[in-house]
């Protein structure tokens, strides 16, 4: 509650006035009425007396209806006031049984931070302190008497939203919330979240048992063994493959004795260059190689893998195997072979390297170009260098002193050598001593500058003889000139023979195809029997002469250029055949035979014309069979 004046007590300062102005009305009345009186026994002017006491009255009167007025509006302020006071007690008593009603602690302070209102849970968050919380008790009080009593023992993270959360002397898990109200004033909730916590802590249990678990499944699973020691030396986690690879049982593994005797039982860890023990190791068990390393943790204890290398191992040899063989091998090649990374340090040389710039063997492993050459002659080889470093194939000569400091000449090829995403990571060096290639190269430059005189002589005498051919050739071509005329004329002369053999040809066919007008003439009429074999003989001399004239002109339209040929693709057989159909019975009937030979021969020529060139044959022959010249 505070200190301000209600509306009850402003009424009573009201009522308390009127009443004191009232009694001064009395008092003035009981004057002027004492007054009054007095002056009527004195003889005094009475209608004066009683104007004046007429004025009073009515002064009286107005003022009485005035108190009468504030005693009726007091009294109905007295009804209003108690009806409000019973509305406020009905509404406090609202608010504390909700207050009452709320499942957390409430407490609320004023504006000056002191206690105003809280319910009975807040009261409980205080049992067993020995701490009495009474209204007008400050914050700042509470927190002191808090940390005095002990009741809150731990105190968790901000949750992020603002909110304390505190663990209680009795094991209770409460969240505090403030919130200040528009008067200024501070209400404060405490929320048990014992449950939530609870439930939080189940959840992260078995949110640990789980990774616990999967963990251990992982341990179990991985291809190493795994061995985590305490610090006092007792083997507290392991994992299958721990326990296969060192041959120890689950049974056993548990009652194992110290753990770094039992280390030392089965291997010797290696010595470090200071004579201390290093943190890798091997051991042999069961014919297996196994790789052992220590992993020291931050609270003393350590964390043993054990590995099977034994397939590495076996690579290991296996590689150094083949190196030995490279070097047999590259070490009898007569050539300087080495492998310089892309640090410019020498990985390997054979022996002819070695031996040529007079090094032990060995004893370039580790040095750089520059060291072993010397910084004037690698800044020769810089160029080429960055060439291969950069993916390119350089081949280049050049000239060194070996190890007996003799001038020989090299020819050195670069070749780079990638990785699996094409950049170089070092260079495969070949270099061939070619001082004796050199040799024979001058030599053979002397011998080409003398054939070269020689040539030059030589061609000084060519060129005597061109000019003779020159004039040889001038002479030729006067005589070509002369026969290209020749062979023109004889051409023109050609043609008019052409033309002449078409027109006599032509003017021969008309009286010969007369004659035969005549000779058919002669054999549609009787004829004697003597005379008819001599017509007979002169009609067939006719069409002989007239086949044979029609082959002149041919001839000349060929000459001529009036007939073109027209090539096809056909068998000679067929055309052999038609042929000898058509003449068969022409030659039975003139007392001849006619026999030929098939061919399966496929010829591409004029058809019409190789016809012709047969028939005219043919023709030929039977001619000169029927005149007796083949006899």
């Amino acid at each position: 509650m505070t200190d301000n004046v209600t509306p009850e007590m402003d009424l009573r300062l009201q009522i308390a006035v009127l009443e004191k102005e009232n009694a001064k009305l009395r008092k003035i009345n009981g004057a002027l009425i004492e007054r009054v009186e007095s002056s009527n026994a004195q003889g005094a002017n009475p209608y004066a007396a009683f104007e004046h006491s007429v004025v009073l009255a009515e002064q009286v009167r107005e003022r009485t209806e005035a108190l009468n007025e504030a005693l009726f509006e007091l009294k109905t302020s007295h009804r209003a006031l108690k009806r409000a006071n019973r509305e406020a007690d009905l509404a406090n008593q609202h608010l504390i049984d909700a207050i009452e009603s709320i499942s957390d602690a409430f407490v609320l302070f004023d504006s000056e931070r002191r206690i105003v209102l809280f319910n009975s849970k807040f009261q409980t968050v205080w049992e067993g302190t020995g701490v009495s919380i009474t209204t007008g008790t400050s914050i700042q009080d509470i927190r002191r008497l808090a940390n005095e009593s002990g009741l809150i023992v731990e105190v968790d993270a901000d949750t992020g939203s603002g909110s304390k959360v505190f663990r209680l002397m009795s094991g209770q898990w409460v969240q505090m919330s403030e919130r200040e109200t528009s008067d200024g004033g501070l209400v404060i909730l405490y929320t048990d979240i014992s449950n939530l916590k609870a439930a939080e802590t189940e959840r992260r249990e078995e949110a640990l048992a789980e990774k616990t678990r999967l963990l251990q499944n992982t341990v179990d699973n991985l291809s190493q063994g795994i061995a985590l020691i305490n610090t006092s030396d007792q083997l507290e986690i392991w994992n299958d493959r721990f326990l296969t690879l060192t041959g120890i049982s689950r049974s056993v593994a548990a009652s194992l004795p110290p753990f770094r005797a039992l280390n030392l039982k089965h291997f010797h860890m290696p010595k470090d260059r200071n004579g201390g023990s290093s943190s890798a190791g091997v051991m042999e068990y069961g014919g297996r190689i196994i790789e052992v390393k220590t992993h020291a943790l931050p609270d003393g204890g350590y964390v043993n893998t054990y590995t099977d290398i034994t397939e590495r191992h076996q690579y290991a040899e296996t590689l150094k195997e083949s190196e030995r063989w490279i070097r047999l091998i590259t070490d009898h090649v007569p050539a300087l072979i080495a492998y310089v990374g892309d640090d410019l340090q020498y990985r390997f040389t054979n022996k002819v390297y070695e031996d040529w710039y007079g090094w032990e063997q060995g004893s370039l492993l580790g040095m750089t170009i520059a060291d072993v050459h010397g910084q004037a002659h690698f800044n020769e080889l810089v160029p080429y260098l960055q060439r291969a470093l950069s993916g390119e194939n350089v081949t280049f000569d050049i000239a060194e002193k070996n190890g007996a400091g003799d001038l020989r000449f090299l020819l050195k090829s670069y070749v780079p050598n990638m990785d699996a995403n094409g950049k170089p990571i070092g260079i495969f060096v070949m270099i061939r001593d070619i001082t004796e290639r050199r040799k024979v190269a001058m030599e053979l430059e002397s011998a080409y500058q003398n054939l070269e005189l020689r040539v030059r002589e030589r061609t000084s005498e060519l060129t005597e003889v061109n000019e003779q051919l020159r004039s040889e050739i001038e002479e030729r071509s006067q005589v070509e000139a002369r026969l290209r005329e020749a062979k023109k004329d004889a051409e023109q002369a050609n043609l008019s023979k052409t033309k002449f053999l078409a027109a006599v040809s032509h003017d021969l066919l008309q009286p010969l195809n007369a004659a035969r007008l005549f000779t058919g003439a002669l054999f549609d009429k009787p004829l004697p029997d003597e005379t008819e074999p001599l017509v007979s003989a002169v009609s067939n001399a006719l069409s002989d002469v007239e086949s044979l004239l029609g082959t002149l002109v041919d001839i000349s339209k060929l000459d001529a250029g009036v007939v073109k040929s027209d090539p096809t693709t056909f068998r000679i057989s067929d055309l052999i055949e038609n042929i000898a159909n058509e003449y068969q019975q022409f030659a039975q009937k003139e007392g001849l035979r006619l026999s030929y030979v098939s061919s399966s021969a496929v010829v591409r020529t004029d058809s019409q014309l190789l016809a012709r060139i047969l028939l005219t044959f043919y023709r030929t022959l039977s001619v000169t069979l029927k005149q007796g010249a083949l006899f």
